[in-house]
């Protein structure tokens, strides 16, 4: 008898049959098959206990668990049951994620899995999502692979990070562009508050790939003070990027920011060091 119960967004389970006689399959197999059904049971409840059930070993599991990422009710069940699998199934969490036919509602969500993950698969199919043509999945990639570095250090080479870097910059750019000319205190288009809101999780995630080339705690120290009210923190986390960032990228990044004009040189002529530390002094000071 085939699977017939179906959750809906999960397809029909054509490949699962069960076996003629209860004698003719192990435990093991039978407790998997018993799994694979009630996920498919329309009782969210029930297909939240399946995910929970499941030890991260039989990967006949992994597929469904994954098409489960679509459902805004058991996500982040399913995004739990498969972080606890983690590097085991990796490659077939990346080929879900590389794979643009899968909807986005899954692909969106697979970076949290991968998270999880410390494999170079793992690293490397994130990686590969931070050109993708979907800045949603662009920007949780960027997400999956802080927490990585943080965890483990691991992260992509330089040199696909900087070409990642500047187009997503080019990108938020022509999205920045696109806020000012939409800027108008008269106006009342709901897309104004679309873009602005894109805007600013742009920039959040080019700083969050700067933070995987550049050291990550001076940055989020820079980010903090640029995205602050205090004008003369402002200028002194604009002061640290001056000294750090490639040239084209200082460019095309001071827009974002709030400057349309190329930034000079710096006249204060201190060192990094000494930007750094009255970064952090200020944040010691206002927390």
């Amino acid at each position: 008898a085939i699977l017939s119960r179906a959750r809906p967004g999960i397809p029909p389970a054509t490949l699962l049959v069960q076996p003629k006689s209860r004698t003719d399959v192990q435990p093991e197999s039978g407790a998997v098959l018993e799994i694979l059904r009630d996920l498919f049971d329309p009782d969210a409840a029930i297909a939240r206990a399946a995910l929970g059930r499941w030890d991260g070993i039989d990967r006949r599991v992994v597929p469904f668990a994954v098409k489960l990422l679509a459902n805004d009710e058991l996500h982040k069940d399913a995004t739990r049951a498969l972080s606890r699998a983690g590097d085991r199934i990796a490659g077939t969490l990346a080929d879900h994620l590389d794979d643009a036919a899968e909807s986005l509602a899954v692909r969106r969500r697979l970076p949290r899995a991968l998270a999880a993950c410390s494999s170079p698969t793992a690293v490397d199919a994130l990686g590969r999502a931070l050109f993708d043509q979907r800045f949603d999945v662009r920007y949780h990639a960027g997400a999956a692979l802080e927490v990585i570095r943080a965890r483990t250090g691991k992260r992509p080479a330089d040199r696909p990070i900087w070409a990642a870097l500047r187009k997503e910059v080019e990108t938020s750019r022509q999205m920045w562009e696109a806020q000012r000319l939409l800027d108008d205190p008269e106006s009342d288009d709901p897309l104004s508050g679309v873009v602005e809101r894109r805007g600013a999780h742009s920039l959040r995630h080019v700083f969050r790939l700067l933070g995987l080339v550049l050291d990550a705690r001076p940055l989020g120290l820079s980010y903090r003070a640029i995205m602050g009210r205090d004008a003369h923190l402002r200028g002194v986390g604009l002061e640290y990027l001056e000294n750090v960032l490639p040239p084209d990228v200082k460019r095309a990044l001071w827009p974002l920011i709030g400057d349309d004009a190329i930034p000079p040189p710096s006249m204060s002529r201190r060192s990094i060091g000494e930007v750094l530390k009255e970064l952090a002094a200020n944040r010691t000071t206002n927390s």
